[in-house]
């Protein structure tokens, strides 16, 4: 349950980054050693998308399963963009209770997301039993997004399922 919502997290990322042009929440924040300034954009997936989890490793969750994903990502009321992505877990460990929380549980994710003006990829390490907020890489893009980098950072979603996203992303 926990990875569904972090996953829905990096598909936020992406769809949230195809809002740049709309709003940034700040433009004059120092960047990095190249003189790119970090914009800091706010948003908040409504993950009401398609996806599916799959037992591909043994029976229950283990290494090789996967979840893939699409979905929205609504701002100020209105859809900005549509984004999918796919994880594979790459490290599982069970818990003393075959049917709790595991010891361990990381998943590798990489997603995209298309945009009237080009893509946007990322990508990262999703630790499922590690401590938030989460933070993913921005690893590039095509178009009007051939420079971008940067890294998103989330808690989670809320009761409603609403996650609240910060993007830090340099283009």
């Amino acid at each position: 349950m926990k990875s569904k919502l972090i996953l829905g997290a990096i598909l936020a990322l992406l769809l949230a980054v195809t809002s740049v042009s709309f709003a940034f929440a700040s433009g004059d924040a120092k960047g990095d050693n190249n003189g790119d300034k970090v914009r800091i954009l706010q948003v908040t997936l409504q993950h009401r998308g398609q996806e599916a989890q799959l037992d591909l490793g043994a029976p229950g969750p283990s290494i090789g399963d996967r979840f893939i994903f699409s979905g929205n990502l609504v701002r100020n009321g209105k859809r900005v963009g549509v984004g999918a992505g796919d994880c594979v877990t790459v490290l599982f460990t069970p818990g003393p209770d075959p049917q709790g929380e595991p010891e361990a549980a990381t998943d590798q994710c990489t997603a995209s997301v298309s945009l009237p003006k080009g893509q946007i990829t990322v990508q990262g390490l999703v630790d499922r039993t590690g401590p938030v907020p989460i933070k993913l890489a921005i690893t590039g893009g095509t178009g009007a997004y051939r420079t971008a980098h940067g890294e998103l950072e989330t808690s989670g979603p809320n009761d409603q399922g609403d996650e609240r996203l910060t993007l830090k992303l340099i283009l």
